[in-house]
């Protein structure tokens, strides 16, 4: 996961801003209705609602190498 803040187009070609980008190794069901929550590193809750999602695969197959979340 990367935490940092830039810009993104999503699936309607508007530009979003979100604050974190998560990489899902492998095959991963995802949806705008989900969201991750995760622990940093000084020990404060963090929700991140999906934004925008991205499915990443191998060069030439159907094979999904990741699926990136952005919340």
């Amino acid at each position: 996961m990367v935490e940092e803040q830039k810009l993104v187009k999503n699936a309607k070609g508007e530009e979003i801003t979100v604050a974190y980008t998560v990489y899902l190794e492998g095959i991963n069901a995802v949806g705008f209705d989900d969201w991750l929550l995760y622990i940093d590193a000084i020990g404060t809750e963090v929700r991140i609602d999906v934004k925008h999602y991205e499915i990443r695969k191998y060069l030439g197959t159907d094979d999904v190498k990741e699926v990136v979340l952005y919340g």
